[in-house]
């Protein structure tokens, strides 16, 4: 079964679900689902929807998201017809704002700064390696806190970038609907749109409008026994841009996403999150937006009812489909 009939057919199930619109508790800040996306080079080029609670907020409410993200990447491959070589750091500062404006809707803008350099973190990485007995992938021969980006593709060099680059990434909006609000689950649709702001030369953009349409649902119901509740999100995003990737980027693909939280006290919550999404980009390689699934963990802080400080590691579960690692520091608030 298609990803778009699976999400059609979830969407029609939500409409049917029971007390539409009953009273739902509140969301504490540190309670949601980690905003991680694929940050690869190439997939976080195309509007790939951070993961999201489906708890809207009210009308005249507001959440507001600072988020500090730190990518490490190095991988490499080759094949008769393509070669890549990714390897260099990513920092992300992104800036989130939803609004709830009207009964059950709610309107969002996404802020996005980025900067493609060395680096600092090959060492410290080198080192988790041979603590552990992992597998180095290559980076003990490679030069430490290099920045170099390369892809050639059928003769030609579509992407090299060596020489670090600071920029504004595209900006995401969105509209959401509540679907559904009980005190057992809460569900959402999310339709978001990412504006080209960036320069896809340059890692920041894709040059083109990527449209999103996802199902959010907050579960608290089901896993209660176990003192968990959990955020699931399915969709399908269509992606847009000519400038990098021109004729082999996917008409459609699909997202989604897992998370599992534990209030292990009233301040202190702990949470696991799987990721992933189908192919981005036709190629051999699945460097260039091949499909990918990625894992964290961490928690939040609860330092009041409306803010929360969170902090989580990402490492990707197929390797070379997303950064070797990634760490996010979030500030979270409700208003």
């Amino acid at each position: 079964m298609s990803i778009g009939i699976r999400t059609g057919l979830l969407l029609a199930g939500t409409l049917l679900l029971p007390g539409a619109y009953a009273d739902s508790p509140s969301e504490a800040p540190g309670d949601a689902p980690f905003l991680w996306r694929n940050s690869g080079p190439i997939a976080t080029l195309f509007g790939l929807p951070r993961a999201r609670t489906a708890v809207l907020p009210a009308a005249g409410e507001v959440h507001a998201d600072l988020l500090f993200e730190l990518s490490s990447h190095f991988t490499s491959s080759q094949s008769p017809r393509e070669a890549v070589l990714i390897d260099g750091e990513t920092a992300t500062l992104v800036a989130r704002f939803e609004r709830g404006f009207a009964e059950h809707w709610a309107a969002s803008v996404e802020l996005v700064g980025m900067r493609h350099s060395g680096g600092f973190l090959d060492r410290v990485i080198d080192q988790w390696h041979d603590w552990f007995g992992l597998p180095e992938g290559g980076r003990d021969v490679a030069p430490r806190d290099r920045l170099r980006m390369v892809w050639d593709a059928d003769g030609e060099r579509r992407l090299e970038l060596v020489e670090s680059h600071t920029g504004a990434g595209d900006v995401r909006i969105g509209l959401a609907r509540q679907l559904h609000r009980s005190p057992a689950r809460d569900v959402a649709l999310r339709l978001d749109a990412e504006l080209p702001v960036g320069r896809s030369s340059r890692l920041t953009g894709s040059n083109g409008v990527d449209v999103a349409l996802g199902v959010s649902l907050t579960e608290r119901e089901a896993l209660a026994g176990l003192g968990l509740s959990s955020h699931f999100t399915l969709g399908v995003l269509r992606p847009a841009g000519d400038g990098l990737v021109g004729d082999r980027l996917r008409d459609v693909a699909g997202f989604g996403n897992w998370t599992l939280v534990w209030p292990v006290t009233e301040r202190l919550t702990l949470k696991a999150q799987i990721d992933g999404h189908t192919e981005l980009v036709r190629s051999d390689l699945k460097q260039i937006g091949g499909w990918s699934i990625q894992g964290g963990l961490g928690g939040a802080w609860q330092v009041s009812p409306g803010l929360a400080l969170e902090f989580a590691v990402y490492e990707d579960l197929r390797p070379g489909s997303a950064p070797d690692v990634s760490f996010q520091f979030a500030l979270r608030g409700r208003y």
